[in-house]
């Protein structure tokens, strides 16, 4: 008897570590009240041409020590992400489509570059994202 409610204690405890996980994808921590807002604007280079299938663009905002802040698609051309004041770094990437956008292709076109951030401070992150060629990334302040 014992073991069984061990057992079944340890499956539900694992299922619920599973069920966190998942959820955690877009998930942005509180800011503190001293926050800052980096304002995120991408572009796309038609020259270098566009994915006949389409691609979705992806930024991720990570800690000098590489800890992941937040995740995300970039769902419009511009987005606020609010920030603790402290060093960063920006990494944008696309997945392309494969056949359609239920299937996407890893990673590519990726770009990163530290940044710092100042309290209660603006700073806005251009995104140019050139497919096949790579991207670009240029801060300058609000």
């Amino acid at each position: 008897m014992r073991t069984q409610r061990s057992t079944t204690l340890l499956v539900l405890t694992g299922a619920l570590v599973l069920l966190g996980e998942g959820c955690g994808g877009s998930h942005r921590p509180a800011a503190h009240p001293a926050a800052a807002r980096l304002v995120v604007t991408q572009t796309v280079d038609p020259a270098g041409g566009i994915p006949i299938e389409g691609a979705y663009s992806y930024l991720r905002v990570e800690t000098r020590d590489g800890a992941k802040v937040v995740e995300e698609r970039l769902r419009a051309k511009e987005t606020t992400i609010r920030l603790d004041p402290g060093p960063y770094r920006l990494i944008s990437f696309q997945r392309t489509c494969d056949a359609n956008c239920g299937n996407l292709d890893p990673a590519s076109d990726s770009c990163d570059r530290a940044f710092t951030m100042a309290p209660d401070k603006a700073l806005n992150a251009s995104l140019r994202v050139s497919y096949g060629s790579g991207c670009t990334i240029r801060f300058e302040s609000a």
